[in-house]
């Protein structure tokens, strides 16, 4: 899959591909307070962005992450203060809030910016309200703690809004076989009342509960997908159609559906009848939609809602580790198959915290730093400290799961 700077690239040499949002959505794609937690290519915003500094490597390495899909580490930040937050919630915010996703859709909640966009920054907007909002109503049941709820929750919002990504990439395929626009001229699929794409939208929620189905195992609470659900029947019209799609035979037939109705959209195109193409190729890394290609922004507005301060960061790699006196006097004891090991996970920490088998994860809090835990092999386990204050890593213990406090 190319990323999306090399398909613009592309696409600027046909006429009419990029165009100018509608003033709602151009608004929502430049507002203040927006953290850009993930972009793997750097951009400018403008027409032509710049040449990518750190592109992701594509190497067999890192494709091990991809089956983890969104399995990035997230620091939450400061513990979250639950009291707070209900009161918050369970007055007219709350309320305000479920009337928007009745109204809206799961849309109310995050929304995506396309790339054919000019002059926003394109990718996937997820308000931290949103989160937390998701975190304390659909999933308050769940037998989980708040920082699962909330990584569920942010997970939940991602996963409907990179369909529509995965549909803006469908498209621009489309446009670089037919050499016309696609993108624009498929806005006419709009149903004229709700001004939305119905088929589109039952897909995107569809995506978001086969979604739950994957992932680290630590997310795979019990009775998480009946949550989401429940969350999305009582959705508007096209969002609360998910059920029908859910099912992987349905899901296909549904994308294929929407890659026809994209194509029938572009001018004096396709007349003869659909080219023989495989159509869920024209998604990006069917059977799994590849976030990496797609930036992520959080959008905070926990000031103005007088909710408790919530931050998002991402940790995609993990690199320049320090190893403290007491990590290098374990690590000289330890045998050559543990060293081995240890040097592995470093290799692969600075490619993704993401790689399968290092079942990297937060394992303890403390006022000025938070302690990771990463695999080494069957019984082993290494501690690595994030300096809150200098964001700098530490290694600071090393022993066997009994040992660093594992079961």
């Amino acid at each position: 899959m190319k990323p999306i700077v090399e398909i613009r690239s592309d696409l600027g040499r046909i006429p009419g591909l990029f165009y100018d949002h509608e003033p709602e959505e151009t608004e929502r794609g430049t507002e203040g307070a927006v953290q850009t937690l993930w972009n793997r290519e750097q951009q400018t915003g403008d027409d032509e962005p710049i040449k990518p500094s750190s592109i992701v490597d594509d190497s067999p390495e890192f494709e091990q992450a991809v089956g983890a899909e969104l399995d990035e580490i997230f620091e939450i930040g400061a513990e979250i203060d639950e009291d707070r937050l209900q009161d918050a919630l369970g007055g007219g915010l709350g309320e305000s809030v479920r009337k928007s996703i009745e109204m809206r859709g799961v849309d109310a909640l995050g929304w995506y910016v396309t790339f054919h966009a000019r002059g926003v920054q394109w990718g996937i907007y997820i308000k931290s309200s949103s989160v937390l909002t998701l975190a304390t109503t659909t999933f308050e049941r769940l037998a989980a703690d708040m920082e699962t709820r909330l990584r569920i929750a942010f997970r939940a919002i991602h996963q409907h809004e990179i369909f529509h990504f995965a549909t803006d990439y469908m498209s621009a395929q489309w446009e670089l076989i037919a050499a016309r626009p696609c993108h624009q001229p498929a806005r006419g699929l709009r149903d004229k009342i709700v001004g939305y794409n119905l088929l589109e939208e039952a897909l995107a929620n569809a995506n978001m509960i086969r979604s739950s189905q994957r992932g680290r195992s630590a997310l795979r609470v019990r009775d998480r997908a009946a949550r989401l659900r429940e969350f999305t029947s009582f959705q508007p019209a096209g969002y609360r159609d998910a059920q029908e799609y859910v099912s992987r035979s349905a899901f296909i037939a549904g994308c294929e559906k929407l890659a026809r109705n994209y194509l029938s959209c572009i001018p004096d195109y396709g007349r003869g009848g659909i080219p023989s193409l495989d159509l869920m190729g024209l998604y990006p890394q069917w059977p799994q939609l590849d976030w990496r290609y797609c930036p992520v922004h959080v959008v905070d507005d926990t000031p103005h809602l007088r909710l408790p301060p919530f931050k998002i960061d991402l940790f995609r790699t993990v690199e320049g580790i320090e190893e403290s006196n007491k990590f290098r006097a374990r690590f000289a004891r330890e045998p050559a198959r543990v060293q081995q090991s240890w040097e592995k996970a470093k290799q692969q920490l600075a490619i993704s915290t993401a790689i399968r088998g290092l079942d990297f994860k937060v394992w303890e809090r403390r006022d000025d730093a938070v302690v990771y835990s990463v695999r080494l092999g069957r019984n082993k386990r290494a501690h690595l400290e994030r300096r809150l204050t200098t964001g700098g890593w530490v290694a600071i213990g090393l022993g066997s799961h009994t040992e660093m406090g594992h079961d």
